[in-house]
């Protein structure tokens, strides 16, 4: 089950995609709007409508972007100690090792 709290929600606006470096095992979630997960070195187009999820499944780079304006939940695998941090500008989610 996902839990989608203050935390992890995320407001993307369109044509500004959210980065998530080495990400593996994190789900994404689109909660409203549609998203595209694109992932480094993956010739996948993945595309998520309102409630579906996707979970990324390989390191390296992956970018979050909202086909208009989105919220997106992200989390953590249920056995994995990661936390989420955002950026200065709060415009991305940082996985972080607990």
């Amino acid at each position: 089950m996902l839990h989608e709290t203050p935390d992890n929600l995320l407001h993307v606006k369109s044509r500004n995609p959210v980065p998530i470096q080495n990400g593996k095992g994190i789900t994404v979630k689109s909660l409203e709007g549609t998203v595209w997960v694109t992932l480094e070195n993956d010739t996948r187009d993945i595309v998520l409508g309102p409630g579906e999820t996707f979970t990324i499944d390989r390191q390296g780079l992956t970018l979050v972007a909202a086909l208009g304006d989105a919220t997106v939940s992200f989390c953590a695998p249920p056995a994995s100690r990661m936390r989420f941090s955002r950026d200065r500008a709060g415009d991305a989610i940082l996985p972080v090792a607990a």
